[in-house]
Order: structure tokens, then sequence, then C-alpha cells
């Protein structure tokens, strides 16, 4: 239903169109526009950017969603515990505080 196409070879006008997506979805994420560079890896993938791209274009998204997972969840259990844990020591502190009160560095 939602399937992407098999990745175009890199001679062909789709292919060379697909890659120029996908080179301009890189240069998103070197400038630090996020958003605008997941929306360009999706749209080279739909496009059938050629390999090795394709491969990497799904890597880096794939990787993105997991950090993104893991951050929810993370938040998601800190307010469920009224808890934090410092992110430099690992100490458990309230969710009401700061700075951490093992380490003191900002929570």
């Amino acid at each position: 239903q939602h399937e992407l196409p098999p990745p175009k070879s890199s001679y062909s006008v789709e292919g060379q169109k697909a890659m120029q997506v996908a080179m301009a979805a890189l240069k998103f994420i070197s400038e630090g526009r996020m958003r605008e560079s997941l929306d360009a890896m999706m749209m080279a993938l739909q496009l059938g950017v050629p390999e090795p791209l394709n491969s990497q274009l799904k890597q880096i998204l794939l990787n993105s969603l997991d950090v993104e997972m893991k951050t929810t969840t993370s938040v998601a259990l800190d307010m469920l515990t009224g808890r934090k844990k410092c992110k430099f020591c690992g100490q458990i502190n309230k969710l009401t505080n700061k700075f951490c009160i093992k380490c003191g560095r900002v929570l």
C-alpha cells in the first residue's frame, strides 16, 4: 500500500532528480533544519533515490525514529514518576529540581 519504489539507476533522469533531493536533505541536516531534512529524505526515497544513498537515508530515518521514541518514553516516565534522571551522573532527582543533587549540573 505505502511501499517505497525500488532504487532507480543513478544514470536515469529519475535517479538524478532523486539524488538532488537527497543531497538537499543532507545539506539541511548540516544546517540544523531537521524537519525539512526528514521531509526531503522521504521525498528522495519516494522518488527511488539510487544506492548507496537509498540505504543511507533509510538508516538515518530509522535512527531518528529510535532517538525520538527513547526521548518520548523517557519524558513520559519522568512525568509519571515525578522524577528525572541526571543525564551526566545518573542520579534520580525530583521533577521540580533544576540542578542535580549529586553533581550539580543543570537537569
